[in-house]
């Protein structure tokens, strides 16, 4: 825990605090952003592209609409997908900075891993952007921590913006401080004879795989390493017959072919 009398914690867009890991080699500093919260509270820079080892300079990347695949994050110069990585990461990032305490984050607009909302996304076979879409960090990120505060620079433009931002990090943080850190807690579900609580016991670590349904892929997709787990066995004995813990947070399932299937 932290002492309730400690700073906002601030996850930002590193570009924007100066730190020159564009694509370009250069940054996005933003005044606005440094000159109302820094003096109030403690940022936390984040930059996915760098965090996966693209580097600086790097070719540019951006959003493609994959179809029924669903949007694709690919380096139009190489024609790489880089979809699996950023995911990967993003569940993993979000998932520490679960833990980190933040009370809000100030997102880069526009980018193609870290814009909230109206990012271009291209078409498969060249042309305009036919629509837009959400950097696939801050999709883990509003996935992750939906009561968060987030902007983006752009949306932070006026004085009243900023103060109203402002506020909320401060409600959120007061809030947090009260009631102390929250731990998400989840129920599970297994057939005893497909695998068993005392399989889990005997083994000491599985992945939990074979999950389609929509609903239940969005609440995977939410827990976080550290979560604590309700394990319900169905059959005869319809009853929660264990604990346990998130040992590694959402990504992939290595055994499917489609990208929208996770595991933890």
């Amino acid at each position: 825990m932290e002492p309730a009398s400690a700073r906002p914690r601030v996850g930002v867009s590193a570009c924007l605090l100066g730190e020159r890991v564009r694509y370009d080699g250069g940054h996005k500093r933003d005044r606005r952003v440094i000159d109302l919260l820094g003096p109030l509270v403690e940022f936390v820079p984040v930059c996915p592209e760098m965090e996966i080892g693209l580097g600086t300079p790097r070719p540019p990347i951006r959003l493609v609409d994959g179809g029924r695949g669903g949007v694709r994050l690919e380096e139009p110069s190489s024609g790489r997908d880089l979809t699996g990585r950023m995911t990967r990461f993003a569940g993993r990032r979000t998932a520490d900075l679960a833990t980190a305490g933040l009370d809000g984050f100030v997102l880069k607009a526009d980018s193609p891993s870290c814009g909230p909302g109206r990012v271009k996304v291209w078409p498969r076979r060249g042309g305009r952007p036919a629509r837009r879409g959400r950097g696939l960090f801050a999709e883990a990120l509003a996935r992750r921590l939906p009561g968060l505060p987030v902007a983006d620079e752009e949306s932070l433009r006026t004085p009243r913006a900023r103060r109203e931002f402002l506020a909320r990090v401060l409600e959120h943080h007061g809030r947090r401080a009260k009631e102390g850190p929250t731990v998400n807690r989840w129920l599970v579900k297994s057939d005893p004879d497909a695998y068993s609580f005392a399989d889990l016991e005997r083994e000491g670590t599985t992945r939990w795989e074979g999950v389609k349904n929509a609903l239940a892929l969005r609440h995977l997709r939410s827990m976080a390493r550290g979560d604590r787990v309700l394990v319900y066995e169905t059959g005869a004995v319809r009853a929660v017959v264990g604990t346990a813990v998130v040992a590694k947070g959402p990504y992939p399932d290595p055994r499917a072919e489609d990208p929208r299937l996770v595991v933890v």
